[in-house]
């Protein structure tokens, strides 16, 4: 698996956490969008999920033997938590699936 991969998720997440923490709702009210603390709470939850998925994937990247099909699993997993940034310009082609 591409560690750069990895790395541009764990990146993507901490952009989200980043702009849920510092805009929040307040921030969606200044710009005219209703968007409740327990809708930006739920987000913030969600990006921590992924986290964990993500973390927990990277463990077993360093543990599973090369050619496993568990290992084909987890790196399908990071290939698809990836999908949600495709149009980002450091998306690299050949991460998708």
């Amino acid at each position: 698996m591409d560690i750069a991969l990895v790395d541009f998720v764990r990146t993507r997440l901490d952009e989200e956490a980043a702009k849920l923490s510092f805009g929040g709702a307040a921030a969606a009210a200044e710009r005219g969008h209703a968007a409740s603390q327990d809708v930006v709470d739920r987000h913030l939850r969600t990006v921590d999920v992924k986290r964990f998925v993500l973390d927990e994937c990277q463990a077993s990247l360093r543990t599973e033997p090369q050619g496993s099909k568990y290992l084909a699993a987890v790196e399908r997993a990071v290939t698809n938590l990836a999908l949600e940034y495709a149009g980002h310009p450091e998306f690299r082609e050949e991460w998708r699936p």
